[in-house]
């Protein structure tokens, strides 16, 4: 398959003015033909190419789109606008920015970034839902089975385990049996 000869890219004007405010160093292009795809995107690689160096190309073949991310904002700007509405392989090309994307880790991947989510410290690691993996040496504690009497009757049988364990003697529990609440309507 061959590149396409009919785009012509002039280089950039040298400007004093800032790339636009919404430019980022990301662009997505949407509308390809499936062609674009062959080869693992090589005729979109060659194009965009001719613009600066492409960090991170990401073809999206079931979207018809290609996700680029350039080394500078300038170059990313300047294939937006040579491209944006221009034929490629048959059909009318649509270039977008994307969300700025931080090229750091892009290019060297043992860099940690900043912005990247940290696992919590194992104290917390239990606050989340789910919570993440249990701390070594933790063991599950079996549960006993649910009482059918309902909670009532459960209550005074651990009220009455307490008052014969050998280690609560001397002390006395009482159940309170609360008190009884009237309500009172005045009349008129």
């Amino acid at each position: 398959m061959g590149i396409p000869n009919h785009i012509t890219i002039n280089p950039p004007a040298i400007s004093l003015f800032e790339p636009d405010a919404l430019a980022t160093n990301t662009l997505i292009l949407a509308n390809l033909a499936p062609q674009a795809f062959e080869n693992e995107g090589s005729a979109v690689r060659v194009v965009l190419e001719r613009f600066g160096r492409v960090v991170r190309l990401s073809l999206l073949k079931s979207f018809l789109r290609v996700v680029v991310v350039f080394d500078s904002t300038a170059d990313s700007q300047h294939a937006k606008d040579a491209l944006h509405m221009v034929e490629f392989l048959g059909r009318e090309l649509r270039v977008y920015f994307g969300d700025h994307t931080d090229t750091t880790h892009l290019s060297n991947p043992s860099a940690q970034p900043l912005n990247f989510l940290r696992v919590p410290e194992p104290e917390k690691n239990f606050l989340l839902s789910p919570p993440g993996s249990p701390p070594i040496g933790w063991v599950q504690l079996r549960e006993s089975s649910p009482v059918s009497g309902g909670h009532n009757d459960a209550l005074l049988d651990a009220l009455h385990q307490l008052e014969n364990d050998e280690g609560a003697q001397g002390m006395e529990f009482v159940l309170d049996a609360g008190s009884a609440i009237t309500v009172e309507e005045e009349e008129e």
